[in-house]
Parts: structure tokens; C-alpha cells; sequence
């Protein structure tokens, strides 16, 4: 009776092995669909950026500028999926009157106009779009955005300020 089970535990073990030794090949495929998208690096607040044309004489009538500055970079800083075109768009602000961007007195209702320029050529950055192309292995553009202020004349004192909305769109 020993013989008889280690003949029936060599061949089921035989069996085993055959088993074990099989192949089967098959496959599965994996993908993904990639949709175009855009960043714009944003303060810890959430914004784009400050602009801060500093502390002015109320008396002064001399033009002031400064540019725009957003987490440590000069400008706004847009990264997109490359091979197309986004368009940026500003539009007149918070206190605008006739199409002109103001800053207003906190309190008041006085005014100061003031101008938006954007890119390296410094152009006048109205509410019409400006469209940043991001040929192919362009993932990464930065547009310099600078404010140009002047008192009209004599201006109380306090703190003048404005909100602009920029809106991408692509």
C-alpha cells in the first residue's frame, strides 16, 4: 500500500507540473485622452497678482507705473497644453467710468485714471483680448503687465484702489 500511494502522489504531482508550466498570453490596452488646459500661478490669496503703484504726493502730477507681480514673478505667468492659442481678457475694473479703469479713494469718490500696458511692447491692454499662442513644445509664457498712473491734480489723501477680472480663455 505504500508503493500505491507514492505512484498515485508521483503522478498527480506530474500532472501538477505540466499544469504549472501551461502558458496563456493575452493583452490589454491602456490610454488616455489629453484635453487641452491652462494654469495661471496665482498668490496664496488665490489672485493673479498685486500691482503697487506705490506711496504718491497728492500734489504730484508725474507718472507713476509699476508692474505686476504674482508668487515672486513679474507678470502673469500662464502654462498651457501646447499646439494652440488662449485668449486673455481684462476687463475695465471695479470703478470704471466711460470705459476708463479709475483707482477710487477708500470712503470717497475721488478718482484717478489709469492705463494697463501688457506685453514686451507694452501695449495699451483695453477689454479686447490678447491672444498668447503656444506653438508646439511651448508649454510657458509670461505677460508683463504694467499700471501708468497720473493725479489729475491735487488729491485727498488715502488709500486709491481698483479690481481688474482677467478671464482665459481657450
Amino acid at each position: 500500500m505504500r508503493w500505491g500511494a507514492l505512484l498515485l502522489t508521483g503522478v498527480a504531482m506530474a500532472f501538477a507540473s505540466s499544469a504549472a508550466e501551461a502558458e496563456t498570453t493575452a493583452s490589454f490596452r491602456v490610454g488616455a485622452d489629453i484635453v487641452r488646459g491652462c494654469f495661471v500661478s496665482s498668490d496664496a490669496g488665490g489672485q493673479w497678482g498685486f500691482i503697487d503703484l506705490g506711496t504718491v504726493d497728492g500734489l504730484s502730477t508725474v507718472p507713476v507705473e509699476a508692474a505686476l507681480v504674482a508668487s515672486g514673478v513679474s507678470g502673469i505667468l500662464v502654462q498651457c497644453t501646447p499646439g494652440g492659442d488662449v485668449a486673455l481678457t481684462a476687463d475695465a475694473g471695479t470703478h470704471a467710468a466711460s470705459g476708463q479703469r479709475r483707482l477710487m479713494r477708500e470712503g470717497g469718490s475721488e478718482a484717478i485714471p489709469y492705463a494697463l500696458l501688457a506685453t514686451a511692447q507694452r501695449t495699451a491692454w483695453t477689454t479686447q483680448p490678447l491672444t498668447l499662442r503656444f506653438d508646439a513644445g511651448s508649454t510657458q509664457i509670461t505677460l508683463p503687465v504694467v499700471a501708468r498712473a497720473t493725479l489729475p491734480g491735487p488729491m485727498p489723501a488715502g488709500r486709491y484702489s481698483d479690481t481688474v477680472r482677467i478671464t482665459l480663455t481657450w
